[in-house]
């Protein structure tokens, strides 16, 4: 990170524009807001952002948002590696059914909120990296130029033995009463 700081730092010193120097260090970065609900059209409320880079096969990640206290959070990537094929822009949920979009379903990563309800989960994504992680699809084979929809999902208070409870599937922590886990959030990466 240190690296691409100091390339957008340099480049703004030579009177270049991020976007321009990110162009030419072979990376692109990207912000979008985390809103929920995440089936919102027009009462979405901004609950925090999200943050990706692309470069070289890899995408660095972050979201940060402030919902529920105490809570355990996971973040899930719906990636559609072909959206040119998608319905629409952003793609929806009928492109979740179509091959030709590629689409696909993988967990990252998972973090508590803090006790004023804040969480904050970073990390990385490789072409064909989510091994053991992939709920359905092929993983992310574009990390490039695929459409990334980031999910924040609630899976309910931490557990007494430790802060950081590791929910290793959509439904975990949920039993018996599934609708304690919810989608919380979604941000989308086009």
């Amino acid at each position: 990170m240190a690296v691409i700081t100091a390339a957008v730092a340099l480049g703004a010193s030579v009177g270049l524009s991020p976007a321009q120097t990110h162009a030419q260090q072979g990376f692109t970065v990207d912000h979008a807001p985390l809103v929920s609900p995440v089936d919102c059209e027009t009462s979405c409320v901004v609950v925090g952002h999200s943050s990706i880079i692309r470069a070289d096969n890899v995408v660095t990640y972050g979201v940060r948002a402030s919902l529920g206290r105490l809570r355990v959070y996971t973040v899930w990537a719906f990636a559609f590696n072909n959206p040119q094929a998608c319905a629409s822009s952003p793609c929806g949920a009928a492109d979740l059914g179509d091959p030709d979009t590629q689409p696909t379903l993988f967990r990252l990563d998972s973090a508590n909120s803090d006790s004023a309800g804040t969480v904050l989960i970073f990390g990385l994504m490789r072409a064909g990296g989510q091994a053991g992680a992939t709920v359905f699809g092929g993983g992310l084979t574009n990390p490039e130029g695929a459409e990334l929809h980031l999910v924040l999902r609630n899976h309910g208070r931490p557990s007494l033995t430790g802060l950081l409870s590791e929910p290793g599937s959509y439904l975990s922590g949920c039993n018996p009463d599934v609708s304690r886990c919810q989608n919380q959030a979604i941000a989308i990466h086009d």
